[in-house]
């Protein structure tokens, strides 16, 4: 007897498994087992003697086959009325004994050698037994309910593909010609079940009673890790389980791949930091890609100054790590279109709020008393690195000016490089000013790379990080 759909079925654990044997010990084998008397139906053609999976026309001019439905040969162009057509049979040489429901009761009645009957039953394929086992398995009380989200997705997924090869054999019968042997078409299972098909992934779950979020996770671990799906289709793991196994596998690499980087910009990069005279723009390049874990930057955002923006947005996009983050400044009345630059390179992730403690500005134009000022937060790639840190959004600010006319504080600064990165990570800032960021960076044990178009600004850094 075949056990080729043994894998389809979760298997009891040990206290079921033991009860079960001493049920059938005790009084037998009760029920039957189900088993599928697997033959081989083809078409053979009465001329020429060849096999087909469906029912042809033999053209008796040329010989050519074509599928049932066909009026005139594509060959010889003669009318196919009154031609011979395939008959159906059985191939002899075909036959299999294939368990498909028991499997448990099967192993335990060959092992005592115990009696057991049996059932037939019939498929018109492989593919619709499965679906008969997934759903006959779907009825078991002792499946938790992730258990059941997986054996759903799997049976979402087997009846597509079902779907699908049926779509594909028809539009073969539409173009008429076939060859012999086999044609790769899946029949809907016929007998499968009395309902009505089953079409939506909706509908599956229902009657599954399990919910669609459910399911679409347990879709997204079978594609991703399967190995855990099929732990939590064993029972061993639950689907809340898998997720944590995902994550702490992922923050492991991340981990692993973030300190090879950190060794290497060790070796790269002077100790401390690089402060450099330039525009960003052109001698940005010597930062490398995928280097950055975090830009912190305060850009002159005057409506002149706004394409720095977009060019900011590639920058970052090239140098930051996957997850790292851009954090900048952005005065409130240029804020739509700043946000707008920086998400063509970007995803936009949250606003943060720098509360002033010192003088407050007046925006005359629009009659506003400014108490604090905006930063806006963007990433590189889905969600931010370390997604397990908490983060403060706002940030409580002291009035700085003592190495530039625009100088924002420190507290800022330090508030986000020592949440959000990390010893020996790479922290950069295109826009020096009086070097807040890389004065930050330094005291907190942080590489950094700062520049601006000012060489006086640039001097006064230097000095400040003597």
């Amino acid at each position: 007897m075949e056990l080729k759909f043994a894998n389809l079925i979760p298997p009891l654990n040990e206290d079921e498994y033991s009860k079960l044997e001493q049920s059938i010990l005790k009084e037998g084998c009760r029920d039957a087992l189900i088993v599928w008397m697997k033959t081989e139906t083809i078409w053979r053609c009465p001329e020429c003697s060849e096999t087909f999976d469906d029912q042809v026309i033999h053209c008796l001019h040329c010989s050519h086959h074509w599928m049932v439905g066909a009026k005139t040969c594509k060959n010889c162009y003669k009318s196919l009325h009154r031609m011979p057509r395939a008959v159906k049979t059985t191939n002899d040489a075909f036959n299999e004994i294939i368990l498909i429901d028991g499997h448990n009761r099967y192993e335990i009645c060959t092992r005592y050698e115990i009696k057991f009957k049996t059932q037939e039953i019939h498929f018109d394929n492989d593919q619709a037994a499965e679906i008969w086992i997934l759903i006959n398995q779907l009825s078991r009380r002792n499946l938790t309910d992730d258990q059941r989200a997986i054996i759903t997705d799997e049976l979402i997924e087997k009846q597509a593909r079902i779907n699908i090869a049926k779509k594909t054999s028809e539009a073969g019968k539409a173009s008429g010609r076939v060859r012999s042997g086999k044609t790769n078409m899946l029949d809907a299972p016929s007998n499968m079940l009395k309902q009505k098909p089953i079409q939506t992934r909706k509908e599956l779950s229902k009657r599954a009673k399990v919910s669609e979020r459910k399911v679409r996770k347990a879709r997204k671990l079978r594609k991703e890790k399967p190995v855990l799906a099929e732990k939590v289709r064993s029972g061993d793991l639950t689907l809340l389980e898998a997720d944590r196994e995902i994550k702490k596998e992922k923050k492991e690499a991340d981990e692993k791949e973030r300190t090879i980087a950190t060794e290497k910009l060790s070796k790269t990069m002077p100790s401390g930091g690089i402060v450099v005279h330039g525009d960003f723009r052109q001698i940005g390049e010597s930062v490398a890609d995928n280097s950055c874990t975090l830009i912190f930057t305060d850009p002159p955002y005057d409506r002149e100054s706004l394409p720095l923006f977009e060019s900011l947005g590639e920058f970052a996009n090239r140098v930051l790590v996957d997850g790292g983050s851009l954090i900048t400044f952005c005065g409130q009345y240029v804020m739509d279109e700043v946000i707008q630059s920086l998400g063509r390179h970007l995803r936009y992730f949250w606003i943060c709020a720098c509360l002033h403690t010192g003088d407050t500005a007046a925006m005359r134009e629009y009659g506003i008393k400014v108490k604090w000022k905006p930063m806006l937060w963007y990433v590189k790639g889905n969600f931010r690195y370390d997604r397990e840190v908490w983060v403060d959004d706002l940030v409580k600010s002291q009035q700085e000016k003592d190495y530039h006319p625009w100088q924002q504080s420190v507290i800022e600064a330090k508030h986000f490089i020592e949440t959000l990165t990390r010893s020996g990570d790479l922290v950069c800032d295109p826009f020096c000013g009086g070097g807040t960021t890389a004065f930050a960076a330094k005291e907190l044990g942080r590489k950094f790379w700062t520049c601006d178009v000012d060489a006086r600004h640039i001097q006064t850094a230097k000095e400040r990080l003597a």
